[in-house]
């Protein structure tokens, strides 16, 4: 008799619960949260940096380059001493380089204290422009004390073009600063928040494959496998054997026992049943026909009724 095989539910396996979270949520909106932090940022500090190093040149305090005058320097710190000229270029910047022509000359500086103070020469090592006036340094001193301070100029030639002495710093470095702020911070802030983000993704897509289902050939859930190996039918098909499987073999025809060996085995077994031989099928026997018997010589008579006298 044969045995039911594949006693096991048929079908796709149940999905896992849905409750389950997957990894690497709170890591992707760190790494959003980041690169969006380090843009507003380094374009804050960049847009910051740039108007506080073109705002330097507004802040200068200016006197004749004839005459001289008093400054109103009011942070410590060195600070520089420019020569201007009117060029008539529009727009502002700062640059490095000689010019080709700086006056002969040097300047005397006299704090509030009205002491003097020594200043150090520099010659066309920083250059601006702005609203059509072009400056170029000349010397710097550092200022320990806030107030007036007094500019002397001492002129060895005629200066021109050069009209006025202007006294603070054109190029901001508090703004240079800002803007290498603004490069490297920032962008060291929106590289790793995409480095955060994409180690985020990755791991929670790891996640959601290991916690998918197996791909399983469609059929309901919850059957059972039939007898001798063979897969029970699908629903709505009675009869039909489902897809994806190999062609069941042909069912055997009937054939009577085989008779047991009578030597094999363990001792003497019986054998097995024998229908009896059967004898060999013979026809009846015919009827003989009737012939009349031979008659004596001499003697004519009429041949007998085989059937006898009639009573």
């Amino acid at each position: 008799m044969p045995t039911p095989t594949n006693m096991g539910p048929v079908g796709t396996p149940p999905s896992p619960p849905p409750n389950q979270k997957l990894p690497g949520k709170v890591g992707i909106w760190i790494g959003v949260i980041l690169i969006v932090v380090g843009i507003i940022a380094g374009l804050a500090l960049l847009i910051g940096g740039a108007r506080s190093v073109l705002s330097g040149t507004s802040e200068l305090e200016r006197v004749s380059i004839y005459e001289g005058g008093y400054v109103e320097l009011n942070e410590t710190g060195t600070v520089s001493v420019y020569v201007e000229y009117r060029s008539g270029e529009a727009g502002s910047g700062f640059g490095s380089g000689s010019p080709s022509v700086t006056p002969a000359m040097t300047v005397r500086v006299f704090g509030p204290d009205n002491d003097e103070i020594g200043v150090s020469p520099r010659r066309g090592d920083e250059t601006y422009f702005r609203d059509g006036r072009d400056g170029v340094r000349i010397a710097s001193f550092r200022v320990s004390q806030p107030g007036r301070h007094r500019i002397v100029p001492q002129l060895n030639a005629n200066p021109a073009p050069y009209t006025d002495i202007t006294v603070g710093n054109a190029v901001n470095i508090g703004g240079i600063v800002a803007i290498m702020g603004a490069i490297f911070g920032g962008g060291f802030i929106v590289l790793v928040g995409f480095i955060v983000l994409i180690v985020s993704i990755v791991i929670r897509s790891k996640a959601k494959k290991r916690q998918s289902p197996p791909s399983w050939p469609s059929q309901p859930y919850g059957g059972y496998g039939g007898y001798g190996g063979y897969p029970v039918a699908s629903a709505g098909a009675p009869g039909s054997y489902p897809s994806g499987y190999p062609t069941p073999p042909p069912a055997p025809s009937w054939a009577p026992p085989p008779v047991p060996d009578p030597g094999s085995g363990y001792g003497n077994s019986a054998p097995g049943w024998v229908p009896p031989p059967q004898a060999p099928a013979q026809s009846p026997p015919s009827s003989p026909s009737w012939a009349p018997p031979p008659s004596e010589s001499g003697t004519d008579l009429p041949p007998a009724d085989p059937s006898g006298p009639v009573s």
